[in-house]
């Protein structure tokens, strides 16, 4: 397993694997609604942190099987980043925060050490980015993200919601100290 900067060139087979994920992971997705619609608004995203190498593929003999993404706002940035389409709503996140929006991992993958690698690439480009801590969010009946996040030492956040998620389960994690900056 490498995982990678996505570029590009990648985004035909991200994008396969997202609409997999968000019509087969039934307790990884709420309703949608139209698909077309919401992978408008995710392909817009997706541009923008692949411009900001901010999202990640891992591939197994040459092949792409998962992807992650996030977005930053360094500590020492004060003005919140547009992180989203024009069509909805602002995520604000606060300073020295790196926020993980997508996740997935090919089942045929999942025993391998795919997840684990892709965090680890994460977790050392948001330390070059000036964050300190990692946040995600996932559905509250995803069981699965939930004991993989835990292992990979994040913990429950409580009283955290961004509009149109309030029923997800929010995780943070804090980077290493002497990993930071």
């Amino acid at each position: 397993m490498i995982a990678r900067v996505a570029e590009k060139e990648d985004i035909s087979a991200i994008a396969v694997h997202w609409k997999k994920f968000v019509t087969e992971e039934k307790d990884a997705v709420d309703d949608i609604g139209d698909i077309d619609s919401a992978a408008e608004k995710w392909s817009w995203r997706l541009h923008k942190m692949i411009d900001a190498e901010q999202a990640f593929v891992v591939e197994d003999n040459n092949k792409i099987v998962g992807f992650v993404c996030y977005f930053s706002k360094p500590e020492t940035e004060k003005e919140t980043k547009d992180t989203e389409s024009p069509k909805s709503k602002k995520l604000s996140i606060p300073p020295g925060v790196a926020f993980v929006t997508d996740i997935y991992v090919c089942p045929e993958a999942r025993r391998s050490k795919a997840a684990i690698s892709l965090f680890q690439i994460i977790e050392k480009s948001a330390i070059r980015n000036g964050c300190t801590t990692i946040w995600t969010n996932t559905n509250i009946r995803n069981r699965r993200v939930h004991i993989m996040l835990k292992r990979l030492g994040f913990s429950v956040m409580e009283g955290v919601a961004f509009p149109g998620k309030e029923k997800d389960v929010y995780f943070k994690k804090e980077l290493p100290e002497t990993h930071k900056p």
